[in-house]
């Protein structure tokens, strides 16, 4: 049995994994925040210019009507405000677009809000997505190593459920304190346009200048950041509590657990007054014995052991009875490709084993093209299907060397934006096999060094669905990409249109080796596409 301070050791590496995505990602969300803070003051600053007299905007004066001419520009910025809430999850905001397109009579202070609001609905769409797949990210790590050092720490091992979509977007749907993450993200979104509406009439009301105007409204900002930077560490702390719990029940060994508070100058009394305290398992209450105990909780927890538990020959038992051994010294990685990512792994009754679909030839690729690029085309603006088009060319390599090097091409980094912003479009709703080839071992490790490297590249990704087809090199991958990746079938917007296949993934993507293998000279690798690098 390990002493004490091994699974406290361990609970704390397992949950500051998790606690660093959330920080990570509230930095992400800042600059989304401060980028949507820039165009709302950009948009009051223009109001201003126009209609101010000695530098100040009436009640009366912001309620006058768009004349004939304004009212045209202000079709035309609707316009372009459709096509950007075309992916925002909420559909409302499109459909009151669409409406006030065909209104004959607007206000000034109408317009000027349309423009604030379609700021805050689409940081809520952007925040909408990237905190769900935050939370998606720390439950099923949390899960997953949990478990692996239970098996590492004590031996015993068991078959337990493996993690797929639906069974894990089942989960993010848990309410927790009256409510869930989704729901609290679009209630904070109602907030905070009603406090700018609010706001903005009251300037015009008392007739108040803009840099008064702007200081006020991008201190509403700063507080709504505050409450969203709130959701993402507690709703962080809930679903990786929630994730170790059911560790601790798919382990079979563990029956109570210990509160472990990390003790510096920020821990708060509640979480001094119950550091160290045990609970059985069974009795476990979120916000009263199990953390979060209070908002941005940090608090984790660590399996308890009363009694000495003999961990006999190091086994775990499969469904079938058959045993095989679980070494003291095993990674996670090589963990995970063994029990979780191999299909020879033990199964269970209660969610499937994750699996890709790969394309057998030509036939199969262009039947599912025909399925699932004519929406996707459809949607694409003519500027973002000519920057595809550009980059199947010649022109790709420009391209790409640019985002690498980070060269600050102007004309190149508007084509990447129209290209990312195109394949952000495309909706996939399958996990699919892709190849690539590349001609240099661009690792600087042997075969046996790279299970278990994460990398990013900042360019995009050519691939090919047919494995016959992809680039030849020293390094040949096959490259898991699972279901909402970032990617677009490009195949036919393509200079090589039914000869490469070609399925695009955005740039910024993060990328993990799950095996390597040498063979003649060239390494065979098993790669899966984590998500966004930034997120």
């Amino acid at each position: 049995m390990k002493p004490a301070d091994y699974w406290q050791r361990r609970s704390e590496e397992v949950a500051a994994r998790q606690f660093a995505k959330a920080d990570a990602y509230d930095a992400t969300m800042q600059r989304e925040y401060a980028r949507a803070a820039e165009e709302i003051q950009r948009a009051i600053e223009v109001f201003y210019q126009r209609y101010a007299e000695n530098g100040e905007v009436s009640f009366a004066e912001a309620r006058r009507q768009l004349s004939g001419r304004e009212l045209g520009q202000f079709k035309l910025t609707l316009e372009e405000f459709i096509e950007k809430a075309k992916d925002n999850a909420d559909g409302r905001w499109t459909k009151q677009l669409n409406e006030a397109y065909y209104r004959v009579r607007v206000s000034r202070y109408e317009a000027l809000m349309t423009e604030v609001r379609q700021s805050v609905e689409l940081l809520a769409g952007k925040r909408q997505a990237g905190t769900g797949e935050l939370l998606g990210d720390v439950y099923t790590d949390t899960y997953y190593r949990t478990i692996f050092e239970l098996q590492k720490g004590i031996g015993i091992g068991a078959t337990f459920a493996k993690i797929d979509q639906e069974g894990l977007q089942t989960v993010l749907g848990t309410e927790f304190a009256g409510s869930n993450w989704s729901k609290r993200i679009w209630g904070y979104r109602d907030k905070l346009v009603t406090e700018l509406r609010t706001k903005l009439a009251q300037a015009f009301i008392r007739g108040e200048s803009a840099e008064k105007t702007i200081q006020d409204v991008s201190a509403r900002m700063d507080v709504s950041y505050s409450n969203a930077e709130r959701l993402v560490q507690t709703e962080s702390a809930f679903f990786a509590g929630q994730a170790t719990m059911a560790g601790y029940k798919a382990s079979n060994v563990v029956d109570d657990y210990e509160l472990l508070a990390t003790l510096d100058n920020k821990t708060s009394e509640t979480c001094r007054a119950m550091d160290g305290k045990v609970f059985k398992l069974s009795e476990m209450e979120v916000g009263v014995n199990y953390p979060p105990l209070h908002a941005r909780c940090r608090t984790t927890t660590v399996p308890f052991f009363e009694d000495e538990i003999d961990p006999g020959e190091r086994i775990a038992r499969g469904e079938d009875g058959m045993t095989y051994t679980v070494p003291g010294n095993m990674t996670y990685e090589d963990w995970y490709e063994k029990y979780v990512s191999s299909t020879d792994s033990p199964k269970s009754g209660i969610i499937d084993q994750i699996e890709y679909r790969s394309f057998g030839n030509a036939k199969e690729v262009k039947d599912w093209e025909a399925k699932v690029t004519p929406k996707w085309l459809e949607s694409l603006t003519e500027e973002e299907e000519q920057a595809i088009r550009r980059y199947t060319g010649s022109s790709y390599r420009e391209i790409n060397q640019n985002l690498r090097q980070a060269e600050g091409d102007e004309q190149l980094d508007r084509i990447a934006e129209l290209i990312s912003s195109g394949i952000r479009k495309f909706n996939l709703t399958e996990n699919i096999t892709a190849y690539r080839g590349l001609s240099q071992n661009i690792f600087g490790a042997p075969a046996a060094d790279l299970p278990g490297v994460e990398f990013t590249d900042a360019a995009f990704w050519s691939t090919t669905l047919l494995s016959d087809r992809q680039f030849s090199g020293m390094i040949q991958m096959e490259i898991h990409v699972p279901a909402g990746t970032k990617g677009a079938m490009i195949n036919p917007l393509s200079s090589f249109k039914d000869s490469e296949y070609e399925f695009l993934l955005d740039k910024g993507m993060l990328y993990r080796i799950e095996s390597a293998e040498e063979e003649n000279g060239k390494i065979n690798l098993i790669v899966e596409v984590l998500g966004y690098a930034d997120r």
